[in-house]
């Protein structure tokens, strides 16, 4: 097979039933010029996930195994490692690509002469509505994730001077977000274009892991914190708001766990952080859910 234009990277693990749509997504694309890497992440179901690459019928598309199941940051990297296009792109096993996709995000960076073009991205399945990623307003700009992980189109160049995901287990579950600081501090040619593009399904798998990750916010966001800490010295406001959020999402994982004590710590943690009505309200809301708790326990024992 000749040098392709694009690579289209896609990690898998569980999602074997929606990875053949996502496939098909792939190979239906009107820019022929492709191949497709399926990163088999360690998966338990390996075999059926090497039938539905081979069952594309398509030698544009390939099938690698990683031996240990290492997290999507690693298995991203390990299909860019071997991707030979001049452009690539990350499309998670569960999500699917409008038919045009791929021409059209090719099309806006040949035009502006762009290291990075996101589309916008349809929710499908737990949610509804559009997510509108935007251009960040300067290369220096508060250091935040303006594109999707997923489905934005990245030159080779940019890939290789950011140097891939982050794989340690310190940012796991960040990743994506850690990545998009490092590239956008090195190029401000991101272009958006203002059409759903790329389906992002939320299901039940997903929300499972949100929530793992969520157990462990805090400590991500202060991981994310110090390998940055110029960036982040730079704009104090902006991480004090980035560390509240991470307090608030823990102790809402909290509190979905029963984890009662735990939640009104962390709720009052992003309260100190950040104070706001919203925030104040949460942490009542925390510290009532406790006490009725530990009330019914005493009625019943």
């Amino acid at each position: 097979m000749a040098k392709p234009l694009i690579s289209v990277v896609v990690p898998t693990f569980s999602k074997v039933k929606l990875l053949a749509d996502c496939l098909a997504s792939v190979r239906e694309q009107s820019h022929r010029d492709l191949e497709c890497i399926v990163v088999d992440d360690g998966s338990p179901h390996g075999g059926e996930i090497r039938e539905v690459v081979f069952a594309q019928a398509d030698p544009r598309f390939f099938y690698l195994r990683l031996e240990a199941n290492s997290g999507p940051g690693a298995a991203r990297n390990a299909g860019a490692r071997i991707a030979k296009g001049d452009w690539i792109i990350f499309v998670d096993e569960d999500d699917f690509l409008a038919p045009c996709c791929l021409e059209k995000l090719l099309g806006e960076a040949v035009r502006n002469g762009a290291d990075v073009v996101s589309p916008w991205l349809q929710k499908v399945g737990g949610e509804s509505g559009l997510w509108r990623p935007r251009r960040p307003p300067s290369r220096e700009s508060a250091p935040d994730m303006y594109v999707a992980g997923a489905g934005v189109l990245i030159s080779r160049q940019l890939w290789e001077r950011v140097g891939g995901y982050d794989e340690s287990s310190e940012i796991l579950g960040r990743e994506d977000y850690e990545f998009w600081v490092r590239a956008l501090r090195m190029t401000d040619r991101v272009f958006i274009v203002e059409e759903p593009l790329y389906f992002y399904r939320k299901c039940g798998n997903e929300l499972s892991l949100s929530s793992s990750t969520k157990m462990r916010e805090v400590s991500v966001r202060k991981a994310i914190v110090r390998k940055h800490k110029d960036l982040y010295a730079a704009f104090p406001v902006h991480t004090r708001h980035f560390l509240a959020e991470g307090y608030y999402l823990q102790a809402s994982a909290h509190m979905a766990a029963q984890k009662w004590f735990l939640g009104i710590v962390y709720s009052l943690l992003a309260y100190c952080y950040v104070p706001s009505k919203k925030r104040f309200k949460f942490f009542l809301k925390c510290v009532i859910a406790g006490l009725a708790t530990m009330c019914r326990f005493h009625v019943y024992s």
